[in-house]
């Protein structure tokens, strides 16, 4: 099965007419559509399909940067998952004629999958995450993926029937927002906060069930929309009301976190997605992915846990080691000048 469900990766163009002067670009990407489908089925294959055109939301007259292609098999690649290539009739064209800018771009993406084939048994055994999200269906839990995906979050999707496998999963949040989970789900849930985790839940519509009713007697005075309560050894953010924004949400899961290390920030880089991927002998992958065209300034990036040494590789085959600072729990690292996608070996 080939999920043609996907968007172009790149930048989204803005309307510059009420685009403000601070805004962040509009990163259209699929990490989340690969996380979705291992999570929710394990025995298949993450196979993309998407094409480019208006069902990508790429309308045709925008035009499509080579390097898109290495964007696409990179976030496949990295999220565990793959995608069959589809050349927007342009790239094809210019290689059927031999251009040179095309067929330059077409041997930087051999050199890009060859990269990423050499790490793919560290891709293929999952994300490294401190935060889930408990997934129903397609329609409910795709939008609050993206969006967390958007801000450098990679979420662990897991299908209701997986509630159960929370306790020793490494998991400190867990989100179950527009979802009503079995009786048993419930008292998963509830365990796993009472044991130290941090739970956040939200109604499916205004109207849903509320299972959590009994922790907040009535709505807070002034308005709000959100209790936090105690539960135990953990604690449970408790929307009174359905998820609206799903931007807001993934602020809000990152608040969740409190003073734990989020698993990987990235500074200066508005256009610049990672993943993080553990290994045995405490080493971790990181994978970074520009989606807005080559990046000069000096990228700031920091990784949960204390490494004292860091790589990174360029497609083609450089490699360079980084200076790291550890910083209480975390190590950071600085880089400069990223163009698609690097990769970092830390250990």
């Amino acid at each position: 099965a080939v999920v043609r469900e996907g968007q172009w990766p790149g930048i989204h163009p803005v309307d510059t007419g009420s685009a403000g002067a601070t805004e962040r670009p509009w990163v259209d990407a699929n990490g989340y559509l690969y996380s979705y489908l291992r999570g929710m089925y394990p025995k298949r294959a993450a196979i993309a399909g998407y094409r480019p055109d208006k069902e990508a939301g790429l309308p045709p007259e925008r035009s499509v940067r080579p390097a898109t292609l290495e964007l696409a098999i990179a976030e496949a690649r990295a999220g565990g998952g793959n995608y069959i290539l589809s050349l927007p009739p342009l790239y094809r064209e210019g290689l059927l004629r031999g251009e040179s800018r095309t067929v330059a771009s077409w041997k930087q993406l051999g050199r890009t999958i060859e990269m990423l084939k050499a790490r793919q048994t560290v891709y293929d055994s999952g994300l490294t995450s401190r935060v889930g999200i408990v997934a129903h269906d397609w329609e409910q839990a795709y939008e609050l993926l993206n969006m967390s995906y958007r801000n450098n979050l990679f979420p662990t999707v897991i299908p209701e029937t997986g509630i159960a496998s929370l306790a020793g999963s490494g998991l400190s949040v867990v989100a179950a927002a527009g979802v009503t989970p079995s009786a048993a789900g419930k008292t998963n849930l509830m365990s796993f906060a009472r044991a130290g985790g941090t739970l956040l839940l939200a109604p499916a519509d205004a109207a849903g069930e509320r299972w959590w009713k009994g922790m907040v007697a009535e709505k807070p005075a002034g308005g709000k929309d959100q209790e936090w309560v105690k539960l135990g050894a953990g604690r449970a953010l408790l929307y009174l009301d359905p998820v609206l924004d799903p931007a807001e949400f993934a602020l809000d899961l990152i608040d969740t976190l409190g003073n734990q290390p989020r698993d990987l920030r990235i500074w200066n880089a508005s256009a610049v997605l990672g993943m993080v991927h553990r290994k045995e002998g405490g080493k971790a992958l990181l994978t970074l992915i520009n989606y807005g065209g080559t990046h000069r300034d000096i990228i700031m990036v920091r990784a949960a846990g204390l490494y004292k040494s860091a790589v990174i590789h360029r497609v083609g085959g450089a490699t360079a080691p980084l200076e790291v600072r550890q910083r209480r729990t975390m190590t950071e690292m600085t880089l400069q000048v990223l163009d698609g996608v690097a990769l970092i070996e830390l250990e």
